[in-house]
């Protein structure tokens, strides 16, 4: 979901069923890896760059859409 589609929903992206249950598939795939940086492609909202800088070490998320 882009930003635009976002905005004229208006919803809370954290509380949505898809957003929720793809964060915490990403957060267990990487919550091992000892990454400082990562890539994220086809990052849309951005959603999923903060959920990882928010709860994982990596100090360093570059999005791409």
């Amino acid at each position: 979901m882009d930003l635009k589609e976002q905005e004229a929903l208006d919803i809370d992206l954290s509380q949505h069923w898809y957003y929720r249950s793809k964060s915490a598939a990403i957060l267990n795939v990487i919550a091992d890896v000892p990454a400082a940086r990562v890539l994220d492609v086809g990052s849309g909202s951005g959603f999923f760059a903060r959920e990882v800088l928010s709860k994982t070490n990596v100090e360093q998320d570059d999005c791409v859409d």
